[in-house]
């Protein structure tokens, strides 16, 4: 959901992608995604979806070739579904699509990648948490999915499900989707925004929703970011800004509930670049030094203490990029808090920190990261199928009600244990691949779960019931 241009790491890895850099990564909620420099898609992480685009529903550990087109530019990741364009400026759609996400005029899942219309002068995309927007080439500004709070931008709170044009402007330039609110820049440096605005994310004091784009103050901006209630920006000068929801201090402004307009962080006049995870904010200074602020007890900031921070805090130098997830939200919070770096030394690698439970980081486990770890993605094993790498297991439907059928390789029972989101254990259960499991006495709402197999395998993963 999110891309940072930032500028790169110097973190002990491996080198593990010989041949190919990385140019562009995606981190949606639980779910991953990233070009390489020979123009292939690779997707990993939770795929309950279909999210990854490999035509199942199997949760893969580390990146995965979706399918074999060597002509992919650019990719974003929502909460559960994914954009991406092609070097042709054609535009494709995959994964949960219940609020029209994939712009192609239905509510169908679809499980690999499809061209959405037959337009091919799409220059930018940016997916949001089931809403999106995309910029032509002409610099008009496209919208669809879901608009209960107007985020869209058409001045109504109906869902479109197809791309549909926003005004008349012709000269967007940037475009950043957050859960339920939307920020752009256009050409001449000012700042738009509309959407939901009850936490002060636009920076608008006014109501609680705007429908169609509105300006935000004066000021002229280099950069902005949207992230789950709260929004970031860089104006022209250098100076960096916070405003909306601090439940987690992520505006970087100490404790303070919110703020509802934008507010100076600090009093630094050399900052380049601005990215706003669920709860997570990151900021590079024109010393190429990245600071994090905000939610940190997965790691996601990556400084190795996982505990949150009030303020930026100088986390490392010498970064490229960063691409951290905005996350999404259900019963159980906000959850989806992983960031992903690129270094200029070497792209061929990966670096990676934060919630891992799905195995959204993509290093082969499922362990949480605190500290930044560049070895991230190991191409020399991309050839071994799911079954080979152990993560060939299923838990359908996802969400459930009453029941759900959980499937996993191997003929010899497993254990099945559910935990609340808060870890208490709730529920475990021997049981057979295929085996129909029913959760009539749990609670609705969001737990996690283990299958443990004989051969002390361990496989986690999320399940929701509702």
């Amino acid at each position: 959901m999110k891309k940072l241009i930032l500028l790169a790491f110097t973190f002990l890895g491996l080198n593990v992608f010989a041949q190919n850099t990385w140019v562009e990564l995606s981190a949606g909620t639980e779910f991953s995604a990233g070009i390489q420099s020979d123009g292939t898609l690779w997707t990993w992480g939770s795929n309950m979806n279909e999210q990854l685009g490999l035509g199942d529903a199997i949760t893969r550990a580390i990146p995965t070739q979706v399918g074999t087109d060597t002509n992919w530019s650019s990719i974003s990741c929502g909460a559960f579904h994914s954009l991406a364009i092609k070097n042709d400026g054609t535009l494709w759609a995959w994964g949960e699509n219940s609020l029209f996400q994939l712009g192609n005029g239905n509510t169908t899942q679809l499980s690999t990648p499809t061209q959405v219309g037959t337009d091919n002068d799409w220059a930018s995309i940016n997916a949001g948490y089931a809403h999106n927007h995309a910029i032509k080439t002409d610099g008009t500004l496209w919208a669809w999915g879901w608009n209960l709070y107007g985020q869209i931008g058409d001045n109504s709170n109906i869902d479109l499900a197809i791309p549909t044009q926003i005004g008349t402007a012709t000269n967007w330039e940037f475009i950043d989707s957050g859960a339920g609110h939307t920020l752009a820049l256009k050409t001449d440096g000012t700042l738009w925004g509309w959407g939901f605005n009850a936490n002060g994310q636009l920076g608008i004091i006014s109501s609680t929703e705007i429908k169609e784009p509105t300006q935000i103050g004066t000021s002229l901006w280099n950069d902005i970011s949207c992230g789950y209630e709260y929004s970031s920006g860089i104006k022209a000068d250098g100076t960096l800004w916070s405003w909306g929801f601090n439940g987690n201090s992520q505006l970087g402004l100490g404790t303070i509930p919110q703020a509802d307009e934008p507010t100076q962080v600090g009093t630094s006049s050399d900052w380049e670049t601005i990215r706003s995870g669920a709860a997570s904010n990151f900021a590079i200074n024109s010393s190429s030094e990245l600071f994090g602020t905000g939610f940190n007890q997965f790691g996601t900031l990556g400084d190795g203490s996982g505990v949150n921070k009030s303020s930026f805090t100088l986390i490392t130098d010498d970064v490229d990029m960063v691409y951290v997830s905005e996350g999404g939200a259900g019963q159980g919070g906000i959850f989806g808090h992983h960031t992903f770096l690129l270094r200029n030394s070497d792209k061929t690698v990966i670096c990676a920190a934060g919630s891992n439970y799905i195995s959204q980081i993509g290093d082969g486990g499922s362990a949480d990261i605190l500290t930044f770890t560049c070895n991230v993605g190991d191409l020399d094993n991309v050839g071994l199928t799911a079954e080979q790498k152990g993560v060939n297991f299923k838990v359908y439907p996802n969400p459930a009600s009453d029941f759900a059928t959980i499937e996993f390789d191997g003929k010899t029972p497993a254990q099945f244990t559910l935990y609340s989101t808060s870890g208490a254990q709730v529920f475990s259960q021997e049981i057979n691949s295929g085996q129909k499991v029913e959760f009539k006495s749990l609670e609705l709402g969001i737990y996690f779960y283990e299958i443990m197999k004989e051969n002390g395998e361990l496989e986690k993963g999320k399940l929701i019931l509702k």
